[in-house]
């Protein structure tokens, strides 16, 4: 058994790690505060509204349990023992690797940490890509050059970024966060590293498959935290789980930089003499042309309708997920779209190992079970073809090369054989029949925002956006045109066959009631347009009685009878209506806001300021008025009045013309003599009809005058 320097002290830190975390697990279980185990695992101080489920205090112990077998990996220190001499190189590289492990430690503990300490990580990371390049002496040349520059370019573009965000140069910090691909490098020479480490024989496999481990959970749980979109999905609160994985990573990371640390002195272990491994005969050439082109079909597809995308946008990955894994994904997702997974079934026929078989038809299985989750749970693509088919094709080019060069009898039992038919069998059906297969969708940012009366829709597009903006039935909100179509006709079979029994089996099935849906079906179904063309006819003349009866209360009402001569005198001959009740009139260089909330002056049916007045009716009665203009002041009428006010107003535009205030057609201009100042007076009083109110009369005046002031002549309690 091995030996380590510090091996009984980091063995019982971190025993005792383990065993306060897991008794803080059996306190939290019990009903006790979980703070304390959340606290010890997670690293952060996190608040919760309620107790913790089972489930998350069980995740969180078996995560202390591997945060305990990494605190003792980074505590044991080297093998026990007469030390190593060890060249410059890998000195520095060993004290490099301790170096950034302590500044990882630091950037865990919980609190906001001071700024220069987080740029001091970013120069520890760049030394450490600089003495890999001089220990690795043992890797090939291009290899080392690639790991190099592509360390100093995460390194040095993420510490300009800093820098330039710290000197608030933010045009600056974005052009070098863009160039550094938001961390994507880093993680592409942390991968690079541990091939290195692999083939050096310096670093024992336990030192790789930690590395590889901190580098592959970092990314995944750390959008389990932020993104509240996925635990609506999951219908489980993912915090705790996230953070808990997260902390892990970071222990694993602090790990991987100790023991690198503490074998970087190891002799090298003798390589064996590369073999090459052993490859199948080509054998037909036909299947292995079939496998080639397989992936290349649906690609073919996708790209003639100007698709490059595999699964596309309608399949995003979860919000909290961060730049660098959308960025590869965005990218993997087009190099599958354009047919990237029939150059790896080329590169496998080419050489077909046993291996590489067996990886790509991972590769291909692995896919086509991704295609087959985003297709069933987003709707279908407007245009191209499903992912389903992507995973037919990828499911038959694996089968196909399993079978062409996966082995004899030896390697590919019955148990394989029948498991790749069975799944090659599922995903078949579920691909989309010919008569459900995606096609163009009409959206509804296709359709008009607004009814044109000059350019009406009709047919099979008015059907169409209808179904897109009044969603009447939301069961095709998102299906292909066609299949839209299709259910119309048929709900139109039905409409017009008019049969109770059908209807009613419509009603069970579908739980539609299809004599409602006249309007929707009406542009693609003659009979229910037929039945929408009375009723429109009927409303119509409906209406058209309606607002008859109000024109004869305005005809019945008694016409006013001036006591001098007026310059104008016009009857509206319709009704005036109104949104609010207000006939608004208001000069635009004295105030910009017509409706005042607080008046100076209100005696109910006139009310207003400098540069406005406003006239207050009730909105649903009709209102019958007369506009006069005089040259002098007219005599005050009191007389058949209920409510009758003057006011002053200054008219600078040479226009006073009372308006709806939420817009509509003018009444008469009363500036007999353009410019200057006016009075105005307004009379008020119901029209009665059998001791009912059926109507308003309201009556305005207008002539030159002086003076600002409201004068009330006459006021009844039942004005407005």
């Amino acid at each position: 058994m091995r030996r380590y320097r510090f091996g009984r002290s980091a063995a019982l830190l971190a025993l005792g790690h383990v065993l306060v975390t897991a008794v803080s697990g059996v306190i939290a279980l019990t009903g006790g505060d979980p703070r304390a185990l959340l606290l010890a695992v997670t690293h952060l101080p996190i608040r919760t509204e309620s107790d913790l489920p089972w489930w998350d205090i069980l995740l969180l112990v078996l995560i202390a349990a591997g945060q305990g077998w990494a605190l003792w990996q980074i505590l044991r220190g080297p093998v026990a023992g007469e030390r190593p001499v060890l060249d410059r190189n890998v000195r520095l590289l060993r004290w490099a690797l301790y170096l950034n492990a302590a500044l990882a430690v630091i950037a865990a503990i919980p609190g906001r940490l001071p700024d220069w300490l987080d740029i001091a990580g970013l120069p520890a990371g760049l030394a450490l890509v600089v003495l890999f390049f001089r220990a690795l002496d043992g890797a090939p040349a291009t290899f080392r050059v690639g790991m190099l520059l592509i360390g100093v370019l995460a390194k040095v573009t993420a510490l300009g970024a800093k820098m330039a965000g710290a000197l608030d140069a933010t045009a600056l910090a974005g052009i070098l966060g863009l160039v550094s691909f938001h961390g994507v490098p880093w993680v592409v020479w942390t991968i690079l590293a541990l091939i290195a480490q692999a083939r050096d024989g310096r670093w024992s496999r336990g030192v790789v498959w930690v590395g590889a481990a901190s580098t592959g959970l970092a990314p995944f749980s750390l959008p389990l935290v932020l993104s509240f979109e996925l635990s609506s999905i999951v219908g489980i609160d993912l915090l705790v789980p996230g953070a808990g994985l997260y902390a892990l990573a970071n222990v694993l990371t602090v790990a991987w930089y100790a023991r690198s640390a503490h074998e970087a002195g190891a002799p090298r272990r003798a390589k064996p003499a590369p073999t090459a491994p052993p490859r199948k005969p080509i054998g037909r050439r036909l299947p292995a042309l079939v496998a080639i082109v397989l992936p290349l079909i649906p690609a073919a597809v996708n790209l003639a309708h100007g698709v490059p995308t595999w699964i596309g946008p309608e399949w995003a990955l979860p919000s909290g997920y961060q730049p660098p894994l959308m960025r590869l994904w965005q990218a993997a997702d087009v190099l599958v779209g354009v047919g990237g997974m029939a150059v790896l079934v080329l590169v496998t026929v080419v050489r077909r190992t046993l291996r590489q078989v067996r990886v790509t038809a991972a590769v291909l299985f692995a896919a086509a079970g991704l295609g087959s989750i985003a297709a069933l749970t987003t709707a279908p693509r407007p245009v191209g073809v499903s992912p389903l088919w992507y995973g037919a094709a990828f499911v038959a080019a694996a089968l196909v090369l399993v079978l062409q060069y996966g082995g004899g009898p030896a390697y590919r039992t019955r148990s394989h054989v029948i498991a790749s038919v069975t799944a090659a069998s599922l995903a078949l059906c579920f691909l989309p029949a010919g008569d459900l297969a995606a096609g163009p969708v009409t959206t509804q940012g296709a359709c008009p925002a607004e009814y044109d009366p000059a350019r009406p829709l009709t047919g099979e597009r008015a059907y169409l956006c209808d179904l897109r903006r009044s969603k009447p039935l939301p069961a095709l909100l998102e299906v292909a045109d066609r299949a839209a179509l299709r259910y119309g006709r048929a709900l139109c079979g039905v409409f017009s066959r008019n049969d109770p029994a059908e209807l009613a089996r419509a009603q069970r099935a579908d739980g539609l009631d299809v004599r409602r849906f006249a309007g929707t079906l009406a542009p693609i179904c003659p009979s229910a347009q037929a039945i929408v063309a009375a009723d429109r006819a009927a409303e119509e003349i409906d209406l058209w009685l309606f607002q008859e009866a109000e024109r004869q209360v305005c005809a019945r009402a008694p016409r006013h009878r001036p006591r001098i001569e007026p310059v104008t005198a016009i009857r509206q001959p319709e009704p005036v209506y109104t949104d609010y009740g207000s006939l608004v009139a208001y000069e635009p260089e004295i105030t910009e806001d017509p409706l005042l909330t607080d008046p100076p002056y209100r005696s109910g049916v006139l009310s207003g300021g400098p540069g406005v007045l406003s006239i207050d009716t009730y909105t649903d009665p009709p209102l019958c008025v007369t506009t006069e203009t005089y040259t002098r002041r007219p005599p005050v009428e009191t007389k058949g009045w209920e409510h009758v006010a003057e006011a002053g107003f200054h008219n600078l535009s040479g226009e006073i013309r009372f308006a709806d205030a939420m817009g509509g057609t003018p009444l008469p201009d009363l500036a007999v003599r353009g410019k200057g100042r006016y009075r105005i007076r307004v009379h008020y009083s119901w029209i009665r009809q059998n001791g009912d109110n059926v109507g308003q009369r309201l009556l305005i005046m207008a002539f030159p005058g002086r003076g600002d002031d409201l004068t009330v002549h006459a006021k009844s309690s039942d004005s407005p």
